[in-house]
């Protein structure tokens, strides 16, 4: 929290936060090679999102790394661009995108993408509603040092239970229902991947 609020105060950031803000890690994870870390990381099916947010947010922030399919921006990393899974990731993101517009129509639905991480961390850290961690290492720490943060089961997050625990300000989410892998996504179309998130 306080590095967040010495860069805003050095750099003059005038940041708008979110009611909410949602971490969503896709890209690179859809190429994981070792079976036991791909079934870690993951999607959270809508209904979580449905559990956390109250019907009242006026702004909902979909934080997530670039959607660049021309793999020309900064923030693009290699391993989100190979084989198609920029393409497959902004499929994915701008449906929970859609979704959550229906769902929250009086809200503001956007999609931080590619930002630097200074940027996405201040978002997560200072959403004063919620912040919603899926399954990925990224936003485990700024979701620890947010107001209202949630994390989900993962093994990627040793400890979590404890830190919610002892953290006023964090919580575990119910593990039901499961999350989605990417070692069940990595051969799944667009179309499929979100209709399991959207049913579940």
């Amino acid at each position: 929290r306080t590095a967040v609020r010495r860069w805003a105060v050095a750099s003059g950031s005038a940041l708008q936060h979110d009611d909410v803000a949602i971490h969503l890690r896709c890209g690179d994870t859809f190429n994981i090679k070792n079976p036991n870390i791909a079934a870690q990381y993951g999607m959270l099916p809508y209904s979580h999102y449905h559990r956390i947010i109250p019907p009242n947010v006026s702004s909902i922030g979909i934080n997530c790394q670039s959607l660049n399919q021309n793999c020309s921006s900064w923030a693009t990393r290699q391993g989100d661009c190979q084989g198609g899974v920029a393409g497959k990731c902004r499929g994915i993101v701008m449906h929970l995108a859609n979704h959550l517009r229906m769902r929250y129509p009086d809200a503001a639905v956007t999609v931080h993408h590619g930002e630097p991480v200074i940027v996405a961390y201040s978002r997560l850290i200072n959403a004063p509603v919620a912040t919603i961690c899926n399954p990925s290492t990224f936003c485990l720490w700024p979701t620890l040092a947010s107001r209202n943060g949630w994390l989900p089961k993962t093994k990627l997050f040793m400890g979590a239970e404890l830190a919610a625990e002892r953290l006023k300000d964090v919580r575990m989410m119910d593990p039901q229902p499961q999350f989605l892998t990417y070692q069940q996504m990595q051969r799944m179309k667009i179309s499929a991947i979100t209709e399991i998130l959207e049913r579940r």
